[in-house]
């Protein structure tokens, strides 16, 4: 199976300021058949955004990550599909801001695990459209640290339950390509 996310933004604004703000993400994902309709696999994922400012300060932001996961697909007929996914991952973030003479920095790091369902849709025997509520269910363990012009402000760690009561706000709109024998 192969599948994931792609998106780009590049966006500009005239005004006192003149912002300029872009943006990536990727996050491929492949996985391999190990039974009838179950599916292991692995998702890297990586994002940057940057903004700048005529007047103001400067920001910088990075994310990557890992995911182990286990997919398994349920039969609803006429091609239709319910999956349920669940992972354990490890997930960077940074962001600095630049001001004169300064910098400012945050850290966070996460591992954990996620749990989430989905609908897919078999256009035909290698190709589905999916939808997903990603992050319905998260436990996590966080350690995150700010550094302001180079002294630390926060260091803490802590543990984090999350079930999403606005799944609804997260869903996710996708394909998969299966590579069949």
């Amino acid at each position: 199976m192969l599948g994931g996310n792609i998106g780009f933004s590049d966006s500009k604004e005239k005004s006192n300021n003149d912002l300029k703000l872009n943006s990536v993400s990727l996050s491929p994902a492949v996985g391999i058949a190990v039974q009838q309709n179950t599916i292991v696999g692995l998702q890297i994922s990586y994002g940057h955004s940057k903004n700048s400012l005529a007047t103001s300060p400067q920001y910088e932001t990075t994310i990557y990550g890992l995911e182990f996961f286990l997919r398994k697909y349920k039969s609803l007929g006429k091609g239709f599909y319910l999956f349920g996914q669940g992972g354990l991952f490890y997930n960077y973030y940074g962001y600095k801001q630049f001001y004169t003479p300064n910098e400012s920095k945050q850290e966070q790091r996460y591992a954990g695990i996620d749990l989430y369902p989905g609908i897919s849709y078999a256009l035909t025997k290698r190709f589905q459209l999916e939808i997903s509520l990603v992050n319905l269910f998260t436990l996590e363990y966080t350690k995150y640290k700010a550094t302001d012009a180079g002294v630390v402000s926060n260091d803490r760690n802590g543990v984090d339950f999350n079930i999403n009561a606005s799944a609804l706000s997260t869903v996710n709109i996708g394909f998969r390509v299966f590579l069949t024998k």
